[in-house]
């Protein structure tokens, strides 16, 4: 009888013994002992993941795009500069002479984009910076005392005002009145340093460096803090922009919600102030302090202190993980995906290379002894794929001893198709380890896995 071994699944386990996996032989749904450089789909199904493109060599971080011009910060020997990124992948410098090595914080707003990063400020129109001087107030009597907008590492529009974080205080200014700061009263005040500030609309999502809080309300004066998660989110993890939570299957008046990472998991954050960890179930995720995101449909993709990347799709919570992909930043640009690197900008493209590094693709299947106690072996192997190139299927089985034997997979042609590979006697035991990997960067679609196994009638193992 053939036993259906994969038809889908709902992604990387990293918490659960490989054994203990969830696998279902009735409708193939399995879950992943590893899954490395391979996407997810809607469907459970497996393909290998986009490549990238170099644009630029050097030192790059805080890229930013948020539905304007898109911006990226380059290091150099002296300072460090802004560029604008145009749509031909162009870089055009628009500020220089920043002190080094610091985050910028932008806000894209109507009248430009802003910019800080606790040094200096300014805004950008047309490809041209200018200074981010205060306002002369004209208006009813006041008594407030308006100053020079603040410095600040995080920038934010929430209720129509600017908001800039500078350690504990989160300083905001008059409605529509970029360059009116009331600094001595019209703040907030946190327990410790802020490390995200994320509006939605029904208020705040906020974090200092011990917690997570929803600051509840539409008024930034009258906010209601709500600590929701003891833990603090990473650093400039949040993503630019905001995904509607019926796209991935909360309810559908759920609204836009916000996205960041922490070391509990991948967080959402709804308008309505709950807090779902996406990933808390399956994955003990990356500690760290620092990550970036950024949304690709219903997928989130999210870096960990510029080197693990951990890719989710929020159909299902299923995730993989990417190696190579230690972006400091990343943005939606042009029509695409683009992601900055201590060694390059680059653009998120389709191919079987990063730059010039083939993608090697893998995924690993439950442990399982099949249903049954006794050892076997298997007569055929029966694959549904579609590849440009060749699959290696790895097999390992388990008795009294343990071996894995090789075999590549070699469709005829580069449509769907179902190959069958005879797998022989010499590889037998009671549970199997099947790891399946692509060759030579080839691109692949991974629709089925099953086996005839030849199950011994004596030898419980």
């Amino acid at each position: 009888m053939i036993i259906k071994l994969f038809s889908g699944t709902t992604g990387w386990n990293n918490i659960a013994d490989p054994t203990r996996l969830k696998i279902d032989f009735e409708t193939g749904i399995v879950e992943l002992a590893e899954a490395l450089d391979v996407d997810i789909d809607d469907n459970g199904r497996l393909s290998r993941r986009l490549g990238q493109g170099l644009i630029a060599v050097g030192e790059y971080h805080s890229l930013f795009c948020d539905g304007g011009d898109c911006f990226v910060i380059l290091e150099t020997v002296s300072d460090a500069a802004i560029y604008k990124v145009d749509t031909n992948n162009v870089l055009v410098g628009v500020r220089s002479g920043l002190t080094k090595n610091l985050r910028m914080g932008w806000c894209q707003t109507s009248l430009g984009t802003y910019y800080s990063n606790g040094v200096q400020s300014g805004y950008i129109t047309a490809g041209v910076s200018y200074p981010w001087a205060a306002q002369t107030y004209v208006g009813p009597p006041t008594t407030k005392t308006f100053g020079t907008p603040p410095l600040g590492t995080h920038l934010a529009l929430f209720s129509s005002s600017m908001c800039v974080v500078n350690g504990t205080i989160v300083n905001y200014s008059e409605p529509l009145g970029y360059g009116l700061f009331d600094n001595a009263r019209s703040r907030l005040r946190f327990a410790s340093n802020v490390k995200m500030f994320k509006p939605v609309d029904g208020g705040v999502w906020a974090s200092d460096s011990k917690r997570t809080y929803f600051l509840e309300g539409s008024n930034i004066r009258e906010l209601i803090r709500h600590p929701r998660l003891e833990c603090p989110a990473h650093e400039y993890s949040e993503a630019i922009g905001h995904i509607n939570g019926a796209d991935f299957g909360l309810s559908p008046d759920t609204g836009e919600c916000a996205a960041w990472s922490c070391n509990d998991g991948l967080c959402i954050g709804t308008p309505q102030g709950q807090l779902i960890v996406v990933t808390k179930d399956k994955l003990n995720y990356q500690a760290g302090t620092r990550g970036a995101t950024v949304f690709n449909g219903n997928t989130v993709i999210n870096t960990i202190d510029d080197s693990v990347c951990i890719r989710t799709n929020l159909r299902g919570a299923a995730s993989s993980k990417y190696q190579n992909y230690g972006f400091n930043s990343m943005v939606k640009f042009n029509g695409g995906l683009y992601g900055a690197k201590s060694d390059g900008l680059f653009q998120i493209v389709s191919g079987s290379t990063d730059n010039t590094t083939l993608i090697a693709s893998t995924f690993t299947l439950p442990t399982t002894d099949l249903g049954s106690q006794n050892n076997k072996h298997l007569r055929f192997w029966y694959m549904g794929v579609k590849t440009d190139g060749k699959i290696q299927l790895d097999l390992t089985a388990e008795g009294k001893t343990t071996s894995t034997k090789s075999f590549r997979i070699s469709p005829p042609r580069n449509v769907h198709q179902v190959v069958r590979t005879p797998i022989g006697r010499n590889l037998y035991g009671r549970y199997w380890t099947p790891k399946i990997s692509n060759v030579l960067g080839s691109d692949f679609s991974i629709d089925t896995n099953a086996v005839l196994p030849i199950i011994k009638s004596s030898g419980i193992s």
